[in-house]
């Protein structure tokens, strides 16, 4: 449906900006600091689903929670590959 898709690129989005912004403040250890992300996010989550809060199936919270965390995750692991990547690099003269 057109809200599951919603939903979906709304989570995505949030998640890869989210981790983004951890990674980068970090400086170092960008997938750990973009990974310390999940404990609020895992806090919140449980306060959605046990305070009745939320109108929706708790299939649709926990996928929406989860599809956060992994897009959180998968900024800081694309951020530290780049960093990575860029001191391999060789330099030209």
């Amino acid at each position: 449906s057109a809200e599951l898709g919603a939903a979906t690129v709304g989570a995505v989005l949030s998640g890869l900006a989210g981790g983004y912004v951890a990674a980068k403040v970090a400086g170092r250890n960008p997938l750990l600091h973009a990974a310390g992300v999940l404990i609020p996010l895992a806090g919140d989550t449980i306060y959605v689903i046990s305070s009745g809060l939320s109108a929706d199936p708790i299939w649709f919270d926990l996928g929406g929670s989860f599809t956060l965390m992994v897009a959180c995750v998968l900024a800081g692991y694309l951020l530290e590959r780049r960093r990575k990547t860029l001191r391999q690099a060789p330099t030209t003269a």
